[in-house]
Order: structure tokens, then C-alpha cells, then sequence
């Protein structure tokens, strides 16, 4: 069980990344106001990456998140063998 918890902590930081990467973007569209007229199609460029990777990150997340949905239901599907009473008290 130990596992899945670290690996939400995982998802947990790539959707973070995923929406940290939108703070830059911001940035960038700032820097097209105030920046030279003649450079403005790099900020633009710069801001659409930025945007992507972050589209491509949240996706990640979701999807991530998904599979582990998947695979915490594939191990509470597990039969456990219980142990029998008298052998249980018996040393």
C-alpha cells in the first residue's frame, strides 16, 4: 500500500509542475507588452511552449492518475487466504 502513496506523490508533483508552467507563459505575455516590437513572435513562440508542455504535463497527471485508480482496484480485488482461528492462537 506503502507504493501508492508514493506514487500519488508523484502525480501529485507532475500536475504542480504541470500548472507551474503556466506562471512563465504569464511572464511571457508581459514581455510582449513591454518588450521590443520587432521580437515579439519569440515571446509569443516562447509562450505557446510553455503552454503546451504544461497541456502535455496535466495530461500526464490525468492519466497517471488513472492507471493508479486502475491498479488500487486490481489490488483490492486480491483474495486474501485467511489464517485459521486455531492455528492461529496455538504456539
Amino acid at each position: 500500500m506503502k507504493h501508492f502513496y508514493i506514487r500519488k506523490a508523484a502525480i501529485l508533483a507532475v500536475r504542480t509542475v504541470g500548472l507551474g508552467m503556466l506562471v512563465p507563459a504569464l511572464l511571457m505575455l508581459g514581455g510582449i507588452i513591454e518588450g521590443p516590437v520587432d521580437l515579439w513572435w519569440r515571446y509569443a513562440l516562447a509562450c505557446l511552449g510553455f503552454v503546451c508542455a504544461s497541456c502535455l504535463l496535466i495530461g500526464l497527471g490525468e492519466a497517471l492518475d488513472s492507471k493508479l485508480d486502475a491498479d488500487l482496484k486490481d489490488w483490492q480485488q486480491v483474495p486474501v487466504r485467511k489464517i485459521d482461528r486455531s492455528r492461529r492462537y496455538s504456539a
